[in-house]
């Protein structure tokens, strides 16, 4: 591998689609540091910069994206806040950025669309300062801990690359369910999601038993499931809300990611259920979740678990529900959570209300898409218990667990979500998972790295709930 250093102050960034790409100067050349194809969501090759504009090659069409498309065009680019690896053509190595680029300069006529002036071109606050940790390191600071896992790299894999059994993954998926699926009907979206169960099947482990159930509340009986293992290390309990952007999903789409969190953490999971957007828009999800929440607690006994001893769990979108409810849960002085184990929470939904830059397996329009079924009037897409990080307030919150991933455009609001709890003296752990994308939990039977996370995520939250 070869690298090359660089000073961060001199170091340059062009912002498209609301992402940024890095380009980096060595020995008189310029060069595109990383991007992803227009076209499919798959990976630019690294190009030569000229005066001309040429840039990159699509890797699916064999022609060339010159630089004044991207920018033109708003096309999205791959996000590396803490480094960045490609292949130098001319030599055939690596070049791996090994500084985080800060106090850059942005080309401002590059902005996405929705991008807000404060913020940086990825959405998240300026730094002043150069965080010169290298990559693969875990940093404390006042109980909060942030760390880019360590996984040893495999012989010909660089750093910021897609991890081992990641890209037949992004493919995979975007056969089943085509980046565009959201332009199609509701109901043909939701066959086409909980088709992905079909392309990515897995059992329910060994011993789990599985119950469908309910639980009352304000006169309401809601749905849930019930996942038991064999052998239960306790009576603690993780509720467990699905992603999907409110819009698709349900019980089945994460039936067995649910019976395996329960067989890995040794406790009890319950799925909860809720009524979905467009046909039920905002706070219908949350107020259904929340519901849940206060039914399993007023049940507990019932359902053989410690009402003390209860997380709260979510991906995605699942997992603002998750964050919401916790906020709800003190607003509303209601049940004590003992911790909240979160995967990639999206945390604001501002930066998303026109469009934004795409990421594999998770578009802006996508995004876009969701924020407008969700919430069905503008003006309330900045509320706390829409977007807690525009308008929330972080006090009084259960301690948190938040695995994010590297190659995910909502990355930056685990990052914000970190800083927000630790700020309000809440005890936090953040893992930034290398060469992992949105979604990834259903590559666990193809990368051995998402199946690792998985089962770390999985013990980190038996952990907030014993």
């Amino acid at each position: 591998m070869r690298v090359v250093r660089f000073d961060p102050r001199e170091a340059n960034f062009l912002a498209a689609g609301g992402r940024r790409m890095f380009v980096l100067s060595d020995a008189g050349r310029t060069f595109l540091v990383d991007g992803i194809c227009p076209h499919r969501g798959g990976p630019l090759h690294l190009g030569r910069l000229d005066a001309g504009g040429a840039a990159v090659q699509c890797p699916w069409h064999g022609q060339p994206v010159p630089l004044r498309r991207l920018l033109r065009e708003a096309y999205p680019l791959v996000t590396r806040d803490d480094s960045a690896a490609a292949v130098l053509p001319e030599a055939g190595g690596a070049v791996e950025l090994q500084r985080r680029v800060v106090n850059v300069r942005a080309n401002p006529s590059a902005t996405g669309r929705g991008q807000r002036d404060e913020r940086g071109p990825c959405g998240e606050r300026r730094c002043d300062e150069v965080d010169e940790t290298p990559r693969n390191t875990t940093k404390e600071t006042d109980g909060t801990m942030t760390t880019e896992h360590a996984e040893p790299t495999s012989k010909g894999e660089s750093k910021g690359s897609y991890a081992p059994g990641i890209e037949e993954f992004i493919d995979r998926c975007n056969r089943a369910m085509p980046p565009d699926f959201y332009l199609r009907p509701v109901e043909e979206q939701r066959r086409m999601y909980l088709g992905l169960t079909v392309e990515f099947p897995y059992p329910v482990p060994a011993g789990v038993a599985v119950t469908d159930d309910a639980v009352a509340h304000d006169g309401r009986k809601l749905p849930i499931r019930v996942y038991r293992p064999e052998r239960l290390a306790g009576r603690g309990a993780i509720l467990y809300i699905r992603g999907g952007g409110f819009v698709v999903g349900s019980l089945d789409t994460h039936h067995t990611v649910v019976a395996e969190l329960a067989a890995k953490s040794g406790l009890t999971a319950v799925a909860l259920d809720f009524r979905m957007a467009p046909e039920h828009p905002f706070p219908a999800a949350v107020e259904d979740c929340y519901g849940a929440l206060s039914g399993v607690i007023a049940e507990a006994a019932r359902l053989g678990i410690d009402p003390a001893k209860v997380v709260i769990a979510g991906d995605s979108s699942g997992a603002n529900q998750a964050v919401v409810v916790s906020m709800m849960a003190r607003d509303r002085r209601g049940p004590r959570l003992a911790g909240q184990a979160l995967i990639s929470p999206v945390l604001d939904f501002t930066r998303w209300r026109t469009g934004g830059a795409d990421a594999p397996l998770l578009t802006g329009g996508e995004m876009e898409y969701y924020t407008r079924c969700y919430v069905e009037d503008p003006a309330r897409i900045g509320q706390a218990y829409v977007s807690p990080l525009v308008s929330g307030e972080f006090h009084g919150l259960p301690p948190a667990y938040i695995m994010g991933a590297e190659m995910d455009s909502l990355l930056v609001d685990s990052r914000e979500y970190a800083k927000r709890l630790l700020s309000s003296g809440t005890e936090v752990e953040l893992v930034v998972e290398p060469g992992l994308v949105h979604s990834a939990v259903r590559a666990r039977g193809l990368c051995p790295r998402v199946a690792d996370a998985w089962g770390r995520f999985s013990a980190r939250a038996a952990r907030l709930a014993s």
